[in-house]
């Protein structure tokens, strides 16, 4: 801004001296003035052309960035439903049962006489079930396993509307 300045003063001067016939040296001094701008100009100008180029190059990144996370959510969506489609026929009747019993926790052995299952297959689908989060279940000393519904469970349960 300080070369815009001194351009109008020369410009004045400059005015001045017309009548005097003394401008050559003023122009002179008008022209290499004149000269430094437009070099300055073109600097900025070289400037602002990385700038741009810099912008677009991360606007890029970031959409590249974007598209990794919604590949990344729709993998982790089609695996958490993966897991829950593959809950079997015997494993809904035990979600059931155990979301609608009165107690809160209950045996391999009860599970398996309500629902008129086979004992061993009863303990096999209570296992996968804990292993999948759907239930938890508590141990004692000398006393069977109780099972009962985890928060996978219920989700289960109502995200499938069986409940």
């Amino acid at each position: 801004m300080g070369a815009i300045k001194d351009l109008v003063g020369l410009v004045t001067q400059l005015t001045d001296s017309v009548k005097d016939r003394k401008f050559a040296s003023e122009l002179r001094n008008i022209q290499s003035m004149i000269g430094s701008i437009q070099s300055e100009h073109a600097q900025m100008h070289e400037q602002r052309i990385k700038l741009m180029t810099e912008n677009a190059e991360l606007k890029q990144k970031i959409i590249s960035l974007e598209q990794e996370i919604l590949d990344i959510k729709q993998g982790i969506t089609a695996s958490n439903n993966q897991s829950i489609s593959k809950t079997t026929n015997e494993e809904e009747k035990i979600l059931l049962l155990l979301s609608e019993t009165e107690t809160d926790k209950t045996s391999a052995q009860q599970i398996a006489c309500q629902l008129s299952i086979d004992l061993t297959k009863t303990k096999y689908w209570l296992t996968k079930l804990v292993e999948d989060d759907m239930l938890s279940l508590s141990v004692y000393v000398n006393q069977p396993a109780l099972y009962y519904l985890a928060q996978g469970g219920r989700g289960y349960l109502v995200k499938n509307e069986l409940i």
